[in-house]
């Protein structure tokens, strides 16, 4: 039977999570095929870094009253220092997963904020003579890797696990995605 209706409905949408999936699903791509695995590294370093920022969000809103006039103009480590001192915690930067978040975050900014390089280099190698030479590259495709992509997917993810209690919450940060609710009622 078709008809008018009334729906009231909201969705909460928790976009670090979703960013997070991303990541994981990049970085079980890269490993799985050679073809593409620096672009899939590539993705998955990046969707931590856009995790960990969104997560960061997530907790400044809930937290601080005025958080969308100082997120915009506050950078990441900012932002985490800013939350973490309203609970007392001190993240050891020292040590995995803290230790890599200033990596996370300085390789974000330098593909957000990417430029066309010129990098030359005149040396002697010991390669035969028919044999392609070593390559200059620039930081960034420097590290870009597997291992990184691993390292970024797996310490972002620990990050938010480590926050996610101090924070009060109880449940898994990674539940869900999403929340949905509706009402529906004939007009």
């Amino acid at each position: 039977m078709t008809g008018k209706i009334i729906v009231k409905a909201e969705t909460i949408s928790y976009s670090y999570v979703t960013l997070q999936n991303a990541g994981k699903y990049a970085l079980e791509a890269a490993k799985n095929t050679m073809e593409g695995s620096f672009f899939n590294s590539l993705s998955a370093m990046l969707y931590s870094a856009f995790s960990l920022e969104a997560y960061l969000n997530h907790l400044g809103n809930s937290e601080i009253q005025n958080w969308k006039q100082i997120e915009r103009n506050t950078s990441p480590r900012q932002k985490l220092i800013m939350l973490v001192e309203k609970k007392g915690y001190n993240p050891d930067f020292t040590k995995r997963p803290f230790s890599t978040f200033d990596k996370v975050f300085l390789f974000r900014k330098m593909i957000v904020h990417g430029k066309t390089e010129s990098i030359k280099v005149e040396e002697v190698q010991d390669r035969d003579f028919g044999d392609k030479p070593e390559l200059p590259t620039t930081l960034w495709e420097e590290s870009t890797t597997l291992d990184n992509a691993v390292i970024f997917v797996d310490d972002s993810a620990l990050m938010i696990l480590t926050l996610h209690p101090i924070f009060g919450y109880k449940e898994n940060p990674f539940f869900t995605e999403r929340k949905r609710f509706w009402e529906v009622k004939p007009v």
